[in-house]
């Protein structure tokens, strides 16, 4: 197993920067495309009822986390291990360590849960400010909203996927 020179913090900074921009452009045309193709027939969406956005927010908020995490994390943790990817030397990452020490699995799942509570503290301030939408306004809306969120996600858990990856390099050399 061949180990790759670690990488500056600014080369993390860098990778991060690729990976938050290239998420959120892909997550704001193909969300935005999806409630389109979906609910384009609708007159108006409320946030609960037969043409509702809520249950929309809530599944996508958990679903999206979820599968950003896993890809990223296990990206991540695949080209420390296997040597294509340094890792920096992490100074103490505060709850990131706690994070990382976690099965994997375990974190996606957690990092789901967080995105569907903060979907939820969307819909109850988008249903408390407004009574309906148009499908256009929550197309882009919805667009913006899961590309600012994949574009967060990114920055931890490339960390928590390095992290894996260096602990994992870590136990199979001693």
């Amino acid at each position: 197993m061949s180990v790759s020179k670690p990488m500056t913090e600014d080369e993390l900074r860098g990778l991060v920067r690729h990976g938050a921009i290239t998420n959120f452009f892909i997550n704001l045309v193909l969300n935005a495309g999806i409630v389109w193709a979906l609910l384009s027939g609708a007159e108006a969406l409320t946030a609960f009822g037969e043409e509702a956005y809520g249950p929309d927010l809530l599944i996508t908020g958990f679903l999206l986390s979820g599968i950003i995490s896993a890809i990223t994390i296990m990206t991540h943790r695949s080209k420390v291990v296997k040597g294509t990817l340094g890792a920096p030397a992490f100074a103490s990452g505060g709850w990131l360590d706690s994070v990382a020490g976690w099965n994997h699995w375990a974190t996606c799942l957690a990092i789901a849960a967080l995105g569907t509570a903060l979907s939820g503290v969307l819909l109850v301030v988008l249903a408390a400010a407004l009574p309906s939408l148009s499908v256009g306004s929550y197309a882009v809306g919805k667009g913006v909203y899961t590309g600012v969120l994949a574009a967060a996600l990114v920055g931890p858990t490339t960390r928590i996927g390095l992290r894996l990856g260096t602990d994992s390099v870590a136990v199979a050399t001693s």
